[in-house]
């Protein structure tokens, strides 16, 4: 892959198959296995999930993924955020990426609230002495009060979700990487979130988005991309990629 300073994130002729009965990121060592016993004719048959994959995102970029569910769009925001190694062509990263995807992501449901923050900071490469200030916006933010201190498994949904969201959106990066489908946390404080996102955007000013709400991404996104079966169908204006997505569709 051509290298040019201003590309962000570039993405060449990348692909991406599960086996049926793994539909979990896999580490590089235990992909390639699985890839090789594939190879070989034994193992499970693999299905596509991203097929020949190609664009740059460049700084200032903001990209929405249009798809019918299943379309390949939660995938991709995975690869390109490094949860997900891809089977077959290339990725490049010159940036920081702050990812809204999985609120799962560091949350033991045997550890507390605390515990599971203090994770995520140590992930993020934070040093020890810098974590309590952290762990306590962390904590405000979730609104979570005293069960913060309890595990996870006892949690609701809503507040599995409260602390997902505020584990998420605790940490910026160069380009803003976020699934909108963020989870089941009570209206407020979705409100609450959105602006705390609204104000990543601001910051980073890249994005990265899969919505289903076309108002959200014709507010934040100028370019689109849509998928199909794990295919790029279009790419270019948000406005022209949604009007083929509605005719294919027929979308009124």
């Amino acid at each position: 892959m051509v290298v040019n300073p201003e590309i962000q994130i570039g993405l060449s002729n990348v692909s991406l198959s599960f086996a049926p009965q793994a539909r979990k990121p896999l580490g590089l060592r235990k992909r390639r296995e699985a890839s090789a016993s594939n190879a070989s004719g034994q193992g499970a048959l693999r299905s596509p999930i991203l097929q020949n994959i190609s664009f740059d995102v460049r700084q200032g970029d903001r990209i929405g993924l249009i798809g019918a569910n299943g379309a390949g769009k939660s995938t991709l925001l995975r690869v390109i955020a490094g949860i997900y190694e891809p089977d077959l062509g290339q990725i490049y990263r010159n940036a920081r990426i702050a990812a809204v995807l999985d609120l799962g992501y560091s949350m033991n449901s045997e550890a507390n609230g605390e515990t599971s923050a203090v994770t995520r900071c140590l992930y993020e490469g934070m040093h020890w002495a810098d974590i309590a200030p952290v762990v306590e916006e962390i904590h405000e933010f979730s609104g979570l009060g005293e069960k913060f201190y309890q595990p996870v498994r006892t949690f609701s949904s809503g507040m599995q979700s409260r602390l997902g969201i505020a584990l998420s959106t605790q940490f910026t990066g160069d380009v803003l990487v976020l699934d909108e489908g963020i989870g089941a946390a009570d209206l407020a404080f979705l409100q609450k979130a959105r602006a705390r996102i609204e104000k990543f955007l601001s910051a980073t000013g890249t994005l990265v988005l899969a919505s289903h709400d076309e108002s959200l991404l014709k507010s934040q996104c100028t370019v689109g991309i849509w998928l199909a079966e794990g295919k790029i169908v279009e790419k270019g204006p948000i406005d022209e990629v949604l009007a083929s997505y509605h005719a294919a569709y027929k979308v009124e």
